[in-house]
């Protein structure tokens, strides 16, 4: 119990130093993302709207483009804000290069969490070109251990056809 309270203090500690140089520092993007970096780290009691919040300023003071995407995924893991996480996933995968697995998959999953009607989705194969890329993606998010919801993706993928094998 000393150690854990001990552990909590030091991060409290890290916090306190980086959001003073925040203070000191206002129109620094990179602080901005240090603290979100550091509000999103799973170790270290996270905070992911605090982290959303944290690269949202990073973005608006000029951060590089990577940082939309760690906003959508700790955005991702605030229930309260899965509408303005898709709004912010769909917008991101526009662009090809942000198409990663994280991404895709997340925005299966916030719109299964939403019950976007059908019509409304991003099409299946456009976040899925093929069944084995679909079964590949859908695998790896349920076994993710970052905290990342996984509304809907068990159904999706008993649904799909089973895997060829190479008989």
């Amino acid at each position: 119990m000393e150690r854990r309270e001990g552990f909590r203090k030091y991060i409290q500690k890290g916090r306190s130093f980086l959001e003073k140089g925040i203070s000191a520092n206002p129109n620094s993007w990179y602080l901005q993302s240090l603290l979100g970096n550091m509000y999103s780290d799973t170790y270290r009691q996270p905070d992911f709207e605090k982290a959303a919040e944290a690269y949202r300023k990073a973005r608006e003071q000029g951060a590089p483009p990577l940082t939309a995407r760690k906003e959508f995924y700790a955005l991702v893991r605030v229930p309260s804000k899965s509408r303005e996480a898709l709004e912010l996933g769909r917008e991101l995968f526009k662009d090809p290069r942000n198409r990663t697995p994280s991404l895709v998959s997340n925005i299966f999953v916030l719109e299964n969490r939403l019950k976007v009607p059908e019509k409304d989705r991003v099409p299946f194969r456009e976040l899925f070109p093929t069944d084995e890329i679909a079964r590949d993606l859908m695998s790896s998010h349920l076994a993710n251990s970052l905290k990342y919801p996984v509304d809907g993706l068990r159904e999706a993928l008993e649904a799909l056809p089973p895997a060829k094998t190479d008989d």
